[in-house]
């Protein structure tokens, strides 16, 4: 309503941006007014304002309905107006003891629904206190089941996005509570144990600032808004993923050491979450990201050793984060990749994500989004991934056939090393096969480098080249150069000249070695083990 309120031992509005004040406090009792009073001694006296009793504490204004205002005190009194502060009903919890309104929390569906944080620690009463109405506290219910002993409650809220899910902020954690408050359990996760001083839910995930001067966020808050008792026989729950932004960083802060007390950024990509409602693991679980059209673009298994693959498989509630990216390069053995074995990022659109454990499977729709502050159109993100595509493509079949001439020539190595034959045509037909091999090889990829320190020693080869082209495009925000555009063609068109040569050793050269030992009758398998013959002595 543009109306701003300042509260101390009585309250005020504005709404002209401070120009002007009313005074809509309500009327104190003779009790509450002989509490206005400077405390302390003749001498000294007590100048931090705490000590002025009857102080309105918190102030809550009803966004559902106008003039609706709840306010509370420190030494517990609970007023409402609902006009505004013309007229005020004292609705103070019966047999209140005297203490702390610490937070007043008005239902978001419920105008009449109100939640009170109450303390007494200062009486050296530190048990938990919450008190419900819903019915403009003409009634009152005490509701702190689960909640610890000595865990005094300083905040309590409701989501607004889901009816009766409240998160309770007390002095040693976390509370949740699924169904209004009738039971509560502990919801610490990573959290320390540390006071909760004030909660708030924005943008589908919650905030909570904490005694320790620290800021917590907890991310997408689906999984609780999707939380079902009933789905308890079932082993797979998958939750709905939420909206996912597509932009650069993630994870530290740049140009500060890891670690919470220096604050995290949330992940880049899209959080997937899924529950296990088992007491072993004996089945798999698999995760399939793929396009409207079912194009596969990521594949994630808990049987995989490598962890860019690997999907986790505990009981209870599992994560995985798909940092936007398709499948990774897998470089052959021994081979030192510059600029990473890591796919391209997607282009912004809608996708769905598979996840299966044993004969269960349940598929999620998401979308992800660019970054808002760019201008970026539908076909230039197109003309991006159309190069990054074929770029990937030409790195990976690089690769397929390194691998493929590399067993080549073990074999054909294994074979003359054999010395089964002493004929000349199959021995120079084989060095010259595993010559053309290593003179290939050497145009495709550069096997000298050892360490990151090795690319100014050694030249990078096409590979290495194709990958930087890619990372380039990558990083940058559409729309591509054509100088970029040029760069990536000329590569790619040296690669398919290359292929020829590695597909005239396989359709060529290496079915003439097999048809001269064929024609030779030289053994696949020998009989017998060769003996250098010892060299005599003149």
């Amino acid at each position: 309503h543009n109306v701003v309120y300042h509260a101390s031992q009585f309250l005020h509005k504005t709404s002209n941006d401070g120009q002007t004040w009313e005074t809509i406090s309500p009327d104190l009792t003779a009790h509450e007014a002989s509490k206005q009073i400077v405390s302390g001694s003749p001498i000294t006296r007590d100048i931090t304002g705490e000590e002025f009793y009857s102080t309105i504490y918190d102030v809550n204004e009803s966004v559902k309905k106008e003039g609706l205002i709840w306010v509370g005190a420190n030494d517990g009194p609970v007023h409402v107006t609902r006009d505004g502060g013309k007229s005020w009903t004292n609705i103070s919890p019966p047999n209140l003891k005297e203490g702390l309104v610490n937070r007043i929390d008005v239902s978001p569906f419920n105008p009449g629904k109100v939640y009170i944080a109450y303390t007494r620690y200062k009486y050296n009463d530190f048990e938990p206190h919450i008190y419900i109405s819903n019915d403009y506290g003409a009634t009152w219910a005490h509701k702190v089941k689960g909640i610890e002993p000595e865990a005094h409650v300083r905040v309590v809220i409701e989501d607004p996005n889901k009816k009766d899910l409240l998160y309770a902020g007390t002095e040693t954690g976390l509370y949740v509570s699924m169904n209004g408050g009738d039971d509560w359990q502990k919801f610490q996760l990573n959290l320390p144990v540390v006071p909760i001083t004030d909660l708030k839910v924005h943008q589908g995930d919650l905030l909570a600032s904490t005694e320790g001067r620290a800021f917590w966020i907890l991310d997408d808050l689906k999984p609780l808004y999707e939380f079902n008792p009933v789905d308890n026989d079932k082993k797979l729950k998958v939750f709905e993923p939420e909206l996912a932004i597509r932009f650069g960083g993630g994870g530290d802060i740049p140009g500060l050491p890891s670690g919470d007390a220096l604050g995290q950024n949330p992940a880049s990509g899209v959080s997937l979450f899924y529950s296990l409602n088992i007491k072993d693991t004996s089945e798999h679980v698999s995760i399939q990201i793929s396009d409207m059209n079912g194009k596969l673009i990521r594949a994630y298994d808990s049987n995989e050793k490598l962890t860019p693959k690997k999907a986790s498989r505990d009981t209870g509630m599992n994560k995985l984060v798909w940092d936007f990216r398709t499948e990774g390069q897998q470089s052959p053995e021994g081979l030192m990749v510059f600029g990473g074995t890591g796919g391209y990022r997607i282009a912004p659109g809608m996708y769905q994500a598979k996840i299966t454990y044993g004969k269960e499977a349940d598929t999620k729709k998401f979308e992800v989004k660019d970054d808002p502050r760019h201008t970026t159109t539908k076909e230039q993100f197109s003309d991006q991934q159309n190069i990054l595509s074929q770029l990937k493509s030409s790195v990976d079949d690089i690769y397929d056939q390194l691998k493929r001439m590399r067993y080549i020539k073990e074999q054909v190595n294994s074979f003359t090393n054999r010395g089964d034959s002493e004929n000349k045509e199959i021995k120079d037909k084989a060095t010259s096969i595993m010559s053309s091999i290593d003179s290939i090889e050497a145009r495709m990829v550069q096997s000298k480098s050892k360490a990151q320190q090795d690319v100014v020693n050694f030249e990078n080869k096409l590979d290495a080249k194709m990958k930087h082209v890619m990372d380039i495009l990558d990083e940058g925000v559409p729309p591509v150069t054509q100088g970029q555009k040029i760069r990536a063609i000329d590569l790619i068109k040296e690669w398919v000249v290359i292929k020829q040569s590695v597909n005239k050793i396989v359709s060529e050269d290496v079915k003439s070695l097999n048809e001269l030992i064929e024609k030779n009758k030289v053994p696949f398998i020998s009989t017998e083990k060769k003996v250098d013959k010892p060299v005599s002595k003149s």
